[in-house]
């Protein structure tokens, strides 16, 4: 049998267990509101520092900004002194495959001395791949109804860049014109000396690049021909370093000063990629040449 003293030990252990508990749990009540008070100041810290630095930051971003825009100024004022004369002799046809208004690059050409021989606007392939046109595009090329719409728009670049080179009629681009496919203002009558590409895509007509422009870069080279790319610091994708593969020299910030006379330097011959983004050798080509 279980003795009494058992009992007696028993419910003082009890007791004891409970006194335990209720002095941990009274430790822990003035514990744990000390810990987040640390921890809540430390946070408001940090908040505090990367509200600073934000803060720092901004400022930093503000300063290179205003200096971007003096620069600019700078540029703008020297810069049509510094072009005039240097592509004296020059044709170039500029083809335009990303939308926008580019005439000032045009007016730019000119300043410089260049004859701007056409201007060739080309729709992107989701205007012209469609059910209703690739029959049409099919037949203009001479080809079965039923070829593949990547096929026919690169056999239709192909074609386009020996246009535009004399190796073949002007046939081709009359007929994409009366068919709204482009817009094409000049004449292609006599081979350039380089072809200026406008180039960046967006994002609903990111398989462009494959389906025309290396096409078309390919079928210039073969026949010798100079080319240019060149796109926005804004554009929705780049394609610079597609056209970079190809050994075409670039320029990625068209819409800056800085951008527009990398172009000219370009079409007289320079090499490399200019510009503001990770694609660009440097800002500009060496100017001293």
């Amino acid at each position: 049998m279980i003795g009494f003293r058992y009992h007696v030990v028993t419910v003082i252990s009890v007791f004891m267990a409970l006194g335990i508990g209720i002095l941990l749990g009274g430790a822990a009540q003035d514990l744990f509101p000390a810990q987040q008070a640390v921890l809540f100041q430390r946070l408001e810290e940090k908040y505090y520092a990367s509200q600073a630095e934000n803060v720092k930051w901004s400022r930093k971003t503000r300063d290179l900004m205003k200096r971007n825009e003096q620069l600019e100024d700078v540029l703008k004022q020297l810069s049509p002194s510094y072009i005039r004369g240097k592509l004296a002799g020059k044709k170039i046809i500029m083809v335009q495959l990303e939308k926008g208004n580019f005439e000032k690059v045009g007016d730019w050409l000119e300043m410089a001395g260049a004859e701007v021989q056409a201007v060739v606007k080309v729709k992107g392939p989701n205007e012209l791949l469609t059910h209703a046109t690739l029959p049409v595009l099919a037949r203009g090329l001479g080809t079965p109804d039923e070829t593949n719409g990547g096929t026919l728009l690169a056999h239709s670049a192909q074609v386009l860049a020996n246009s535009m080179t004399g190796l073949s009629s002007g046939d081709w681009p009359i007929f994409l014109q009366k068919q709204g496919w482009i817009d094409m203002q000049g004449r292609l009558d006599e081979k350039p000396d380089a072809v200026l590409i406008l180039c960046s895509e967006s994002e609903q007509e990111s398989t462009r690049s494959d389906l025309f422009d290396i096409p078309f870069i390919k079928e210039l080279q073969k026949q010798k021909i100079r080319i240019v790319g060149a796109e926005r610091s804004d554009s929705e994708l780049s394609v610079i370093s597609i056209y970079r593969r190809l050994g075409v020299p670039t320029v990625d910030n068209l819409d800056q000063m800085s951008g527009m006379i990398s172009i000219i330097e370009l079409l007289r011959g320079q090499q490399g990629s200019y510009g503001v983004k990770q694609t660009a050798d440097q800002l500009v080509p060496d100017l001293r040449i």
